[in-house]
């Protein structure tokens, strides 16, 4: 059984899952560019383990977002996934995520340079 299959969390899909406290059912592997854009009903997100790839813009302007926790798996997060989320004031990332990381609340690439993740 190939278990690398790829499993998109499309807008469509995004706007079926409803309320303050989102959680990305495991499997997804991908959260399309846009998926969450706007949406002010969202104050924490679960991303699942088996994430990997959060897009471009994902939770762009979610304003009511206050924390998010990037899961070990997640290898790429698109440029302003996290821009104009005006009330974030946590992101927290898995130790042992080889790609990013976290200091104080704040979403820093492994080599702590600069990423156009949020503004």
């Amino acid at each position: 059984m190939n278990t690398n299959i790829e499993k998109v969390l499309t807008w469509v899909e995004a706007e079926e899952l409803t309320g303050e406290y989102i959680v990305i059912p495991e499997g997804y592997t991908e959260i399309e560019d846009r998926a969450f854009e706007g949406r002010e009903d969202i104050i924490r997100v679960t991303i699942p383990d088996s994430m990997t790839v959060i897009g471009a813009r994902a939770f762009y302007m979610c304003t009511s977002l206050v924390g998010i926790i990037i899961p070990m798996g997640v290898k790429i997060i698109g440029d302003y996934a996290f821009s104009a989320c005006r009330s974030l004031i946590t992101i927290n990332v898995d130790p042992d995520n080889p790609n990013y990381s976290s200091e104080d609340g704040v979403l820093f690439n492994k080599d702590k340079a600069y990423t156009k993740l949020v503004d």
